[in-house]
């Protein structure tokens, strides 16, 4: 129910909402059913606000917009009014434009509407003064929402409606940024202004409150108001200070320091009053004579120290008070300055006690820097792999040296070691710095020349080509050239630029130079072949490289050169004499011997399988393992020329059967002279206690050998029996 403080606009209900194409404008329609009256309320969203509302008694909108309505009048006539109106609110889904073209209607009135509602309550908020509260985060959002909210605001189509956004939003962040700025200088000062006066009162409390019976307190007390002074006054150039506290404070603390030296004064001229101060120099003499260690003295040295400051410190507060009798000044400031020349005589002491102790302590110090500084040279070698970190580690070393010949200047022998030390180090990393320069040379000339080679089978290759695609293709994918770009990164990393960029010259001149090639062959040469024509004539041309060889023929063997007719016989008696194998292609077989054969029997002789109990010579599964230890073996062997899947297979099963025939065999392994010639020795030969030895011997070595089949252990056993055979064989 819409109800309003105009008696005429209420107990009206809602009926609908129109919204024009555009996306801009509303029209809310509510209907009071009692009294038949009808009110048009029109909304417009870029503005943000509600026109004048229309009361009537019936309306009609038409498809162009045009709203027509009239009111009813309170007695009867012959004539009505109806009034016309032109709105936005046209039938359809897109507002009719002659525009169709441009960008802004490509986006979408709707889109455009949004944004510049948003707009308008940018500018809405860029009118408003300093007392609406958020206003500058309100700013900074909202300019950061629509650039974020729509793509096309930066197009200069969009009349570059982001730029005032930006500069909007940069001048509302400027004065977030200051105001927070503001609030934290003001509260740092607020609290630096609340911790000194916390600690003036404090103080101040602390000197009405003290009784003052000695000198030190007073000078103690003096010494803090001075510093706290000095603190007081210092708050004047802090920003938004309060100047009436600071004034006050400083009017207290100058206060409390005239009354409190009005009663040093006084007590000054006690005669016991600098007894304290003649008790700590006496102390400090006496405690000169127990001084052991460079440490203690460096301590009684301090202390001695303190007790100068604090004579100072007495001294200018008298000489900076005002005493009415000038002998009271004098004779107070002569007390103190007798006793400070007692204390410049105890400092005189304990400085040539110092220097004593720190000779003896020095040079045991001195020593274990020096070791130090070995050790850190031995480490710096270690990891120095390049002659930039060569000279990272010689720097460190270096301000090692220097910080010790600092600490130690006093004393002319550590100077001279350390001259000596110097030099070593620096002798040190440039023989290292030599030997890791000459190593990055070698490396980059053998990368160098490992890529002049793969470019020289380039340009072979480049001569087998012919189309310039298969060139450009060639250079982009091809191994040979992805290996010298990786050569020349790598001697890019390696930070020699010069061989770099002279393979990179070369690869590209080996590009170019094969293309100018191929169109200089396409151009003189016959359909690209090796016929050369000229005018009507062609020619054949032989491109076939110029190389020996030795070939067979009429079942001899020839030299002949390549691409010629020049054929000359061998006539040596040696080569003659290996006529069987000249049509011996592989080594590992012939015309009697297969190569998977050849294959079974190198690896039964290598041991191959012989570790497999003899039970399972005969399983499927064994098939497969040891076809699996053939290809391995097969793949290694380049030169004998196996096929997988032929001649693995074959040789795996070849050795299978071999196996088990070895496995059973036993010794019958042995040719029957071998085992007769045995028999007769250990039948007819050999003593009884040698045969019960050598029979305990063995089977123990058979127990042992079951376990361990790689032993060497009863090797010796073997050597025996072979020198025992060949003695009784001769």
């Amino acid at each position: 129910e819409f109800k309003i403080f105009d008696p005429d606009l209420r107990n009206k209900h809602f009926v609908e909402r129109i919204n024009s194409p555009n996306g801009e404008d509303y029209l809310y329609v509510f209907h009071n059913i009692k009294k038949g009256t009808y009110v048009l309320m029109h909304y417009n969203l870029i503005e943000q606000k509600v026109n004048t509302p229309i009361i009537c008694h019936g309306f009609t909108l038409f498809p162009n917009g045009e709203l027509a309505y009239f009111r009813a009048e309170e007695e009867p006539t012959k004539h009505h009014l109806v009034q016309l109106w032109q709105t936005p609110f046209v039938a359809g889904e897109q507002v009719p434009s002659e525009y169709t073209d441009s960008y802004l209607y490509k986006v979408g009135n709707k889109d455009i509407v949004r944004a510049m509602a948003e707009a308008y309550e940018i500018l809405i908020l860029v009118g408003k003064d300093d007392s609406y509260s958020d206003l500058y985060n309100d700013l900074a959002k909202k300019c950061t929402d629509i650039l974020d909210s729509y793509y096309w605001i930066d197009k200069q189509e969009a009349f570059s409606l982001h730029e005032p956004l930006l500069q909007i939003q940069a001048t509302a962040s400027a004065a977030i940024e200051e105001y927070e700025k503001k609030l934290n200088i003001q509260r740092n000062t607020e609290a630096e202004l609340e911790r000194v006066r916390t600690a003036a009162l404090d103080l101040f409390q602390k000197v009405q409150r003290q009784s003052f019976d000695s000198v030190d307190l007073f000078v103690e007390a003096l010494a803090q108001l001075r510093k706290m002074r000095g603190q007081i006054i210092s708050l004047r150039e802090l920003r938004y200070n309060d100047p009436e506290l600071i004034e006050q404070l400083e009017e207290e603390a100058v206060i409390k320091s005239e009354k409190l030296s009005e009663d040093c004064v006084r007590f000054l001229l006690e005669p016991d009053a600098l007894a304290p101060y003649l008790a700590k120099i006496e102390g400090h003499q006496s405690f000169i004579a127990q001084v052991k260690t460079a440490k203690e003295a460096e301590e009684l040295e301090e202390a001695i120290d303190h007790t100068a400051e604090e004579l100072q410190l007495l001294i200018d507060i008298v000489s900076n008070l005002k005493i009415e009798d000038a002998t009271q000044t004098t004779r107070i400031i002569d007390n103190i300055s007798s006793m400070y020349a007692s204390l410049n005589q105890v400092k005189a002491g304990i400085k040539r006690k110092l220097k004593d102790l720190m000779g003896t302590e020095a040079q045991a110090e001195f020593g274990a820097q020096l070791k130090l500084l070995d050790q850190g040279l031995i480490n710096f070698l270690d990891v120095a792999t390049t002659p930039e970190k060569c000279d990272d580690f010689l720097t460190k070393l270096m301000v090692q040296v220097e910080e010790l010949e600092s600490k130690f200047s006093n004393y002319d022998g550590f100077v001279e070691t350390l001259a000596e030390k110097r030099e070593g180090i620096y002798t040190a990393f440039e023989q290292r710095k030599k030997q890791l320069v000459e190593a990055l040379n070698n490396r980059t000339a053998s990368l160098v020349r490992a890529a002049e080679r793969i470019l020289s089978g380039v340009k072979t290759r480049m001569s087998t080509l012919n189309e310039v695609s298969e060139i450009n293709g060639f250079f982009a994918a091809d191994l040979m050239i992805e290996k010298v770009r990786d050569i020349i990164q790598q001697l890019t990393d390696l930070n020699d630029n010069n061989k770099a960029d002279g393979l990179q010259a070369q690869l590209k001149t080996i590009k170019e130079e094969s293309i100018r090639q191929l169109r200089d062959r396409k151009e003189l040469f016959v359909d690209g072949k090796n016929v050369l024509r000229f005018g009507k004539h062609a020619f054949s041309v032989n491109v076939q490289p110029l190389d020996l060889t030795i070939v067979q023929q009429d079942g001899e063997l020839y030299y002949h050169l390549t691409g010629t007719n020049f054929f000359e016989r061998i006539e040596d008696e040696q080569i003659a004499g290996t006529k069987e194998i000249w049509n011996q292609a592989l080594i590992s077989e012939n015309e009697a011997l297969y190569r998977a054969e050849y294959l079974a029997y190198q690896l039964f002789k290598e041991g191959v399988g012989k570790e497999i109990d003899p039970v399972d010579l005969q399983g499927d599964s064994l098939e497969s393992s040891l076809l699996e230890e053939v290809q391995q073996a097969a793949a290694t062997r380049f030169n004998e020329g196996y096929t997988k899947g032929i001649h693995d297979e074959d040789a795996a099963q070849i050795l299978q059967a071999l196996l088990h025939i070895h496995s059973g065999i036993g010794l019958l392994a042995f040719s029957p002279n071998v085992r007769a010639f045995a028999h007769l020795i250990w039948e007819r030969f050999l003593p009884a206690d040698t045969k019960a030895l050598l029979t305990h011997q063995l089977e123990s070595a058979q127990d042992i050998l079951a376990v361990f089949p790689n032993t060497h252990e009863f090797d010796y056993l073997i050597e025996e029996i072979r020198l025992a055979m060949k003695e009784l064989s001769l």
